[in-house]
């Protein structure tokens, strides 16, 4: 066999062995059957791999949120694997993390590339149904609610975290997209002068509640809040930090999974200097809850004054009732000695 020949049948045997084409399967026998066979056996490699490679291609943009998914676990378990963390730390995160791809819920930033009307179309057939439940919001046009929704941020709460604590500084509200919340308040602290922080209106209250303070004053349970409920989704809260009062009163906590909405004060700020009609309603409107919170200190300061008023009268009939029977038995005492005498 010439060298030339040797080379092709080395060059073949290579090609079926690399493509496990198998012997036999092709058995040229003339030396342009045998350079057929090999450019064949390179074409069909070449066509396999192009094919398979468009499929895989193809498969992760149909699943383009699982290939982000898996891209993100691989980052997390990197850093955990080199930090060595503790176990359970382990678990959350990766529970964490498959949350938030799972539930959480953002507009797609192509949207705001839409037209001016297209936009705020989108933004009110989201979000106006549970923006208008907060009655300060209810007298915006549709333009001022689509600039308020533009402020919105997401947060995601995985359960029994808390989101603020009650005493707190804030500066936002929050509308509760998906999830359960629990609201609570604390025994009250004592003012400097005495007074004490009012209850949770009863409007608030449930059954349960009632049946578990019942059960308090009873010395069954021992429990340091003074009121708790829960909110669902499609609800606000936290609104006081915006209309005036920066400290909180409740303690927010998330009893399941969470997808939060919030805005700033300052994001409500920007939205009332661009539009008129929105500062004139909200301002009205804080003017009003003002009002009704004066009204209700004036009616619990005549409450209480009232009811020291009669714990006074009441007193100082009690001391005359007391006197007069002291009276009454010194005289006795004194008749009783001068007969004895």
């Amino acid at each position: 066999m010439d060298p030339e020949s040797q080379s092709l049948s080395s060059l073949y045997w290579a090609a079926t062995t690399l493509s496990t084409t198998g012997y036999g399967d092709i058995t040229p026998s003339t030396l342009p059957e045998l350079v057929f066979a090999i450019f064949a056996i390179f074409l069909g490699g070449f066509l396999f791999a192009y094919y398979i490679g468009n499929i895989a291609s193809l498969l992760e943009k149909i699943d383009v949120k699982g290939s982000q998914y898996r891209s993100r676990i691989y980052e997390v378990e990197s850093f955990m694997h080199r930090e060595r963390l503790p176990i359970n730390l382990k678990r959350q995160i990766r529970t964490y993390i498959s949350r938030t791809f799972l539930y959480q819920r953002h507009v797609p930033s192509y949207i705001s590339e839409l037209s001016g009307s297209l936009k705020r179309e989108v933004y009110l057939a989201l979000f106006k149904e549970i923006i208008v439940k907060a009655p300060f919001f209810r007298e915006f046009s549709d333009s001022a609610i689509t600039e308020i929704i533009n402020h919105f941020r997401i947060k995601l709460l995985p359960a029994e975290e808390i989101l603020y604590r009650e005493g707190d500084v804030g500066d936002r509200m929050f509308f509760l997209h998906q999830g359960t919340m629990e609201m609570s308040m604390h025994k009250p602290e004592k003012a400097p002068d005495g007074r004490l922080l009012p209850r949770a209106p009863l409007s608030r209250r449930t059954s349960a509640l009632a049946l578990h303070e019942m059960a308090k004053s009873n010395g069954e349970v021992k429990d340091e809040r003074l009121a708790h409920w829960t909110i669902k989704e499609g609800s606000f809260f936290g609104e006081n930090a915006i209309l005036g009062n920066k400290k909180r009163i409740t303690t927010a906590r998330a009893l399941t999974w969470c997808n939060i909405y919030y805005i700033t004060l300052d994001d409500i700020e920007d939205t009332i200097s661009k539009y008129s009609g929105a500062a004139i309603s909200f301002k009205v409107y804080k003017s009003k809850m003002r009002t009704a919170a004066k009204t209700k200190m004036r009616r619990a300061g005549k409450a209480a004054a009232m009811f020291v008023s009669k714990n006074k009268d009441g007193q100082s009939k009690m001391e005359q009732a007391l006197r007069a029977a002291s009276g009454d038995a010194k005289a006795k005492q004194a008749a009783g000695g001068a007969e004895g005498g």
